[in-house]
């Protein structure tokens, strides 16, 4: 009698979560026995293991693997990558392409307001030009919130106080879903003393969704 072997075909499949911030990977076709596979990625810095030792049973990945890729610093756009699942014991691999996020998607880590003079008119802004069609919500302690989204909603806001200009929002969470990332920025100080007392009394907070695409940059 001839003996049969089994030709192993490992395959994985990518699940984007979280906007893209996060993953599922499933995987099937692998040898039997557990760990069975190791996972990595290529680029941008050459490969990078995910995880050493996938656990498995009956050849599928279990439970999924969950992976969360720290975002790529100095890029222009979402970078493409290779992810690779080789079977332990006999080296074939299964492969799946994905993109990782920007870093450049990410809000600013400070916010800071200016005042502009135009045909005798007062005006606030933020000296991240790009910032306001994105601005969400924001608060104030004498407004309470701001839900009229954009650059009507947010010139309100910067116009609460003449202190304002002088207030230095930092970044204080952020959060993905959906292709944007929701940031949200409280003023934390001021370059005036005279302001200072504003600054902890009023909370004023910010709060913009910027897309994945690196907009608010």
């Amino acid at each position: 009698m001839s003996s049969c072997s089994l030709t192993l075909h490992p395959t994985i499949t990518i699940t984007p979560q979280n906007g893209g911030s996060s993953f599922a990977i499933t995987g099937s076709g692998f040898s039997s026995g557990s760990p069975c596979a190791t996972l990595s990625y290529d680029p941008p810095s050459g490969i990078t293991t995910i995880v050493k030792d996938v656990p498995c049973a009956k050849g599928n990945f279990n439970p999924n693997v969950a992976w969360t890729p720290a975002q790529i610093p100095d890029c222009t756009a979402n970078t493409p990558v290779t992810v690779l699942a080789v079977d332990h014991r006999t080296g074939n691999p299964g492969s799946a392409s994905t993109s990782l996020l920007c870093e450049v998607a990410l809000c600013p880590a400070e916010l800071r307001v200016k005042t502009v003079t135009a045909m005798g008119k007062e005006t606030n802004e933020l000296t991240n030009a790009s910032m306001p069609p994105y601005f969400a919500k924001g608060y104030s302690k004498s407004l309470n919130w701001i839900k009229t989204p954009g650059e009507t909603g947010l010139s309100e806001l910067l116009s609460s106080s003449t202190c304002v200009p002088k207030f230095i929002f930092e970044l204080t969470s952020r959060s993905q879903a959906g292709g944007f990332e929701e940031c949200t920025y409280e003023a934390k100080k001021s370059t005036s003393s005279s302001c200072d007392s504003v600054v902890t009394n009023d909370k004023m907070l910010l709060v913009f969704e910027c897309p994945d695409s690196g907009a608010c940059r």
